[in-house]
């Protein structure tokens, strides 16, 4: 290739992965409002994008689709923008009429997101990442491999995070023990096959999980 059109290239190679960053940091942005409404820990949505994409990874997925599935990440509980205040911060726990009111925001993520022109696994993560394996999660009670595997994967990625961080109703856990928890359920709620590659990632590289490591340096 002249030396001119390789130049050209790299500047439009430059100029594209600039607009990807800029569009992931404002769809992040967007994701931080909607975690100013819950008494979520702050990263929370950035922290679950990084997860599911290191899930992600361990099971086969890249290029577009690996930028889908950190969207649907960051993007995925933007319908609870139409839940009420009330119930997202209630330190207790729901009653049925509340419960039935926070299970829409599924479907309103996915309505939002429908007006973009987005990856269809955008949406898949938006309306199926809080179903389980069982055929007891909602919005439309799908179970096994019915649920989307993206979906699957942000699931293991939020619970992780969220069994991690703290929260009004309890303290945090060491990420070994959030991990030992999410294996006990694998099968029922969450997928064995995105289980098992948490645990890879686990071993694989703790520090992204938040195990902190000590190395003793000999003298």
């Amino acid at each position: 290739m002249p030396e001119p059109q390789l130049g050209a290239a790299l500047e439009s190679t430059t100029r594209a992965e600039q607009l990807r960053k800029t569009h992931l940091e404002t769809i992040a942005a967007l994701s931080r409002s909607m975690e100013a409404k819950e008494s979520y820990t702050g990263g929370h949505t950035e922290r679950v994008a990084e997860i599911a994409l290191g899930l992600a990874e361990r099971l086969g997925y890249t290029g577009a689709d690996l930028d889908a599935i950190e969207i649907g990440a960051l993007m995925h509980d933007i319908g609870k923008i139409g839940i009420p205040e009330s119930i997202l911060r209630k330190p207790g726990p729901l009653d049925n009429d509340e419960w039935l009111v926070m299970k829409r925001h599924p479907v309103i993520s996915e309505l939002i997101l429908s007006e973009i022109e987005l990856s269809p696994i955008v949406l898949q993560i938006a309306r199926s990442s809080h179903e389980r394996m069982d055929g007891h999660g909602y919005p439309d009670g799908l179970a096994g491999d019915e649920i989307p595997l993206p979906a699957r994967v942000v699931l293991v990625a939020d619970a992780f995070d969220a069994l991690t961080s703290d929260r009004s109703y309890r303290r945090s856990r060491r990420p070994r023990a959030a991990i030992e928890e999410i294996v006990a359920n694998a099968g029922s709620q969450f997928c064995p096959r995105v289980v098992a590659a948490l645990e890879r990632m686990y071993r694989d590289e703790p520090a992204t999980l938040g195990e902190v490591t000590l190395s003793v340096i000999a003298s």
